[in-house]
């Protein structure tokens, strides 16, 4: 089974040359979406099915912070989620396991 879907992030570059770009989460559409919704609910990144969406919302951000010289650059990214393997994790469990003597 996999989740396998190409879809457009956002990628931040802050004023200064060394800031490193970094792609952004879901945090930055609305504050109330970084609390998870579900006890262990993981983080996620700001993700768009469309450019066009993603350039919309990179643009109103671009002009809202544009005194601060941020960029919000539309970038392709791969969502990918696959099940792993009960062998996988019961073997890595068995190694730990020995490693640690029980």
């Amino acid at each position: 089974m996999t989740w396998n879907r190409k879809l457009w992030g956002v990628e931040f570059r802050g004023r200064l040359k060394e800031d490193k770009p970094m792609l952004l989460g879901q945090a930055w559409h609305r504050v109330e979406m970084a609390k998870p919704t579900y006890e262990g609910e993981p983080t996620r990144a700001l993700l768009f099915t469309t450019r066009e969406a993603c350039r919309n919302w990179c643009r109103e951000r671009q002009d809202a912070h544009s005194d601060l010289g941020w960029k919000f650059i539309p970038v392709k990214v791969r969502e990918l989620v696959e099940k792993v393997p009960n062998a996988e994790i019961t073997g890595r469990t068995l190694a730990q396991n020995e490693a640690d003597g029980a």
